[in-house]
């Protein structure tokens, strides 16, 4: 478990009271997303649509390289946490995550229409507090992946039809078009991430931010614009694409030692005129991996045709508020029916967030959320794991927020070995 020694904190007690105070002083952000810290649209709608423009350090360089096509992003988003109760260890950690990009109008370029290139990196530092303290499975902070700086997407993306159909060819996060959970953004634990942990934890190929594969995804808006059907093809032969170390410059593509088939479908019901971004919201999906895992019993021996489902789905309670606030909720689920493959043959996960919660704040957000995650079988000793977590997203400024946050993860890593953790800390994040 990394440094799982007693008595390394000699300050502990000091440094969790002033971890307290800075999270309920105004001071904290929204969780890291490449898409949200490179400034551009979420593929699915959510409470941030209500914020209206969002002014940034950037916008006056982008108004100037407008004419000429070219647009920049650059964000960075930390978490400061620690677990002063429970756990395998006590103990604090830092994770941080900073986004750049360039994006290229093509048809101011060359003529074509509708298209664009996208590239976009990432450099990732820190801990997890998961890892070194608690020793639970699902990580607790979303913006820890590793120490590493990375290419992550190199995408050329057109429409056609009045912007009805859609593809992209190149580099791509199946993160970003399926298993979208929409309120992910307001949670810092995995559990809650804008897509369900068990398809990362259950297949490497199933790339989530900033993590990108060789791929071509399609996505289908029918007439009604209640229905979208997105289907997608990855290259799934690099099972190492999650070491802290990967570059994300290995050009190779070898789709005979397996490939990624990923199918999603949406449908949109609408509130009152259907304007904006209320209304319920439900997706369902699969992805076929023909690529060989290894066995929990046995990682020596491998097998191919890895399948994973989930529904993820949205509600707004729009008829309880007031115009200016917006209440919502999620659920997303998963199943796994290969449990000799899968760490984590079935989850589900809920909340609530409420936007508005304060009439002199508007933008701000309150979130809580529970969750459980079950173990395969094949995994002697562990059960389940449960998180249960409570968030605040406090918007400083246009291109600055704060997150405080308060979690507790129950039988870390299933085992019952470990006591249950309590967590604290908060999140910051800048889009320039």
């Amino acid at each position: 478990m990394g440094r799982m020694g007693a008595g390394k904190c000699r300050y502990r007690g000091l440094l969790f009271v002033g971890m307290l105070w800075a999270c309920f002083v105004p001071l904290s952000a929204d969780a890291a997303k490449m898409p949200e810290l490179l400034g551009t649209e979420p593929i699915v709608g959510d409470l941030k649509a209500l914020e209206g423009p969002r002014p940034r350090l950037l916008d006056h360089l982008n108004a100037q390289a407008q004419p000429y096509g070219v647009r920049f992003g650059l964000g960075y988003t930390t978490t400061v946490m620690g677990n002063p109760w429970g756990g395998a260890d006590q103990g604090a950690s830092y994770a941080g995550l900073m986004a750049f990009g360039v994006f290229f109008d093509l048809e101011r370029w060359w003529g074509w229409s509708d298209t664009q290139l996208h590239i976009s990196g990432s450099w990732a530092t820190g801990a997890s507090l998961t890892t070194e303290y608690i020793g639970n499975t699902i990580n607790v902070s979303n913006v820890f992946s590793g120490e590493a700086a990375r290419l992550y997407e190199l995408t050329l993306e057109t429409k056609f039809f009045d912007e009805q159909f859609e593809v992209r060819v190149g580099k791509i996060s199946a993160g970003e078009y399926f298993a979208v959970n929409p309120l992910g953004a307001y949670f810092l634990n995995l559990s809650f991430d804008e897509n369900p942990a068990a398809l990362v934890y259950n297949d490497p190929a199933f790339a989530i931010d900033p993590i990108a594969l060789w791929g071509v995804m399609g996505s289908l808006l029918l007439n009604d614009e209640r229905w979208n059907i997105r289907a997608a093809l990855y290259d799934a032969s690099n099972p190492n694409q999650w070491d802290e170390y990967n570059s994300g410059i290995d050009f190779k593509f070898n789709p005979a030692e397996g490939m990624l088939f990923v199918g999603q479908i949406d449908y949109l019901y609408p509130h009152g005129d259907g304007e904006g971004s209320r209304g319920s919201h439900l997706s369902m999906g699969m992805f076929v991996d023909t690529g060989k895992r290894p066995l929990l019993a046995d990682p020596t021996i491998s097998q191919a045709g890895n399948v994973n489902f989930w529904l993820t789905a949205k509600h707004d309670f729009a008829d309880f508020l007031s115009a200016q606030d917006q209440l919502t909720g999620f659920l997303t689920m998963t199943g796994a029916p290969q449990t000799s493959l899968n760490l984590l043959p079935f989850s589900v996960a809920t909340g609530l967030a409420w936007a508005g919660i304060l009439s002199e704040r508007p933008s701000d957000a309150l979130a809580l959320g529970i969750s459980y995650y079950l173990f395969s079988p094949y995994e002697p000793g562990q059960s389940y794991e449960i998180a249960v977590e409570l968030a605040y997203t406090l918007k400083l400024t246009p291109w600055m927020t704060i997150q405080p946050d308060l979690q507790g993860v129950i039988r870390p890593s299933g085992t019952g070995q470990i006591p249950s953790a309590l967590v604290v800390g908060f999140s910051t994040e800048i889009v320039f």
